[in-house]
């Protein structure tokens, strides 16, 4: 069985019961009369689904990616359009749609507010997050997140929210001027490069990067020892994004590592 083959089954695999486990615990609270908690795990349930989608397209996948593009024209809400299409894999289509929630909720929200108070409204933030994903983890395209955000003004923003955008601009600064990680590295090298140190503590742009490095690292990678450390690598640097960006898959990385140790070392 070639590498790549193994290591995509998995995967899978593992994030399957993680999916499952999360599906009867959302019932279980449901049943204990715990219906706030059981909505948020519910709502929660969408970022698990973005989380595993943000890969390369399948032929497998082609039906469900085509009925979900089709229910998304029954939502009139531009941001909910958008992360559909996000979980459908249209990319293309789902950027526009962001671009278009935050324009029309910014309109919306100076004409509500004249007092000049600025508030912060998730779904924006999340919309930007979403983008800035997009084109350093599952593309390297960082020119165009930076172009993304100069759509607008960040000053019609919170001061909360523009701050954050103004942070993950000057990231990606840095990488407009580089090449992607390329992935024949070294895990560990690129590791103490990019995750490691004090300075790298609070960068996000570089965890998505390298997050994108090691996802498609997986792919082609045939060493025994770099597949089990991309593995345990991306179990790190995705519990961190899961803060901000997505719902965590860390631990889906790490039951894959114990899988893989278990059919490829016998330990």
């Amino acid at each position: 069985m070639k590498r790549s083959l193994l290591i995509n089954r998995i995967t899978k695999s593992s994030t399957q019961k993680i999916i499952s486990a999360h599906l009867e615990d959302t019932l279980e609270s449901f049943d204990l009369n715990q219906k706030y908690f059981a909505r948020n795990k519910l709502k929660a349930t969408t970022s698990l689904c973005i989380s595993c989608h943000m890969q390369i397209k399948t032929r497998a996948s082609y039906k469900v990616i085509s009925a979900l593009k089709n229910e998304q024209e029954k939502f009139s809400n531009d941001y909910i359009k958008a992360e559909l299409l996000f979980l459908a894999r249209d990319y293309a289509q789902a950027e526009i749609k962001y671009s278009s929630y935050i324009k029309d909720t910014i309109k919306k929200q100076k004409e509500i507010s004249k007092t000049g108070v600025s508030t912060s409204i998730k779904n924006i933030i999340n919309s930007f997050r979403k983008v800035i994903a997009l084109n350093t983890r599952t593309f390297f395209r960082p020119k165009k997140a930076i172009d993304f955000i100069n759509r607008f003004d960040l000053k019609e923003l919170s001061t909360m929210d523009a701050r954050e955008l103004k942070s993950r601009k000057e990231e990606l600064m840095y990488w407009a001027k580089k090449d992607e990680v390329n992935v024949n590295q070294n895990v560990d090298e690129v590791m103490e490069k990019y995750i490691k140190g004090e300075k790298n503590q609070d960068n996000h742009v570089n965890k998505l990067v390298v997050s994108g490095f090691l996802k498609r690292k997986l792919l082609v990678e045939t060493d025994k020892k770099e597949i089990a450390k991309s593995l345990l690598a991306l179990s790190k640097v995705e519990r961190d994004l899961s803060f901000s960006y997505f719902y965590s898959f860390s631990e889906s990385y790490l039951m894959a590592l114990k899988s893989y140790k278990e059919k490829v070392f016998n330990k």
